[in-house]
């Protein structure tokens, strides 16, 4: 747990490296999040949980991908509504295993950065993909176009590697 708050702490750091981001530390409780889990088809891979209970964001551009927002505020209503704000993706991504909390910054900025829920590690952890949003959205189907790391504690190593470069 102790190398976990240190990781996501090297992670935030590299919040502002990439843009003018904004992060906060503001520690909320945990079950403040059931009202978004009780809608997901798997948990929150524990890291990224962790991310959200600790920390408030906007705007933030992590290497290739900008995460949705986890504005200030009591609970956590501004991730949910920028999470669920579009019913049409959300009800193919969801039932498929899929979880959005991102977006991509190049090119088609509307295609899902998504947890594969369906392959799900041990510890909680999933692989990072994006999503083709014209195959959801015109065709409900789900056409994966890239896997952007193995999991999600990857994706932050990631983003601190491209910090240190």
């Amino acid at each position: 747990m102790e190398s976990d708050i240190q990781l996501l702490a090297e992670f935030v750091e590299c919040f502002t490296k990439f843009d003018d981001g904004k992060v906060f530390s503001r520690p909320t409780n945990p079950s403040l999040l059931q009202p978004i889990l009780s809608q997901l088809p798997a948990p929150f891979p524990p890291l990224f949980e962790h991310l959200l209970t600790n920390y408030r964001w906007s705007n933030i551009y992590i290497d290739r991908l900008k995460l949705l927002s986890n504005p200030p505020g009591l609970g956590f209503d501004g991730f949910a509504a920028e999470m669920f704000g579009d019913a049409e993706l959300m009800n193919v991504l969801l039932p498929g295993g899929y979880i959005p909390f991102a977006r991509p910054v190049d090119g088609r900025t509307y295609d899902p950065i998504c947890f594969d829920t369906n392959r799900m590690q041990p510890d909680g952890d999933c692989p990072i993909v994006r999503l083709d949003h014209e195959d959801i959205l015109v065709l409900g189907r789900l056409t994966v176009m890239e896997q952007l790391a193995t999991s999600f504690s990857n994706l932050v190593l990631i983003a601190i590697s491209a910090v240190e470069t």
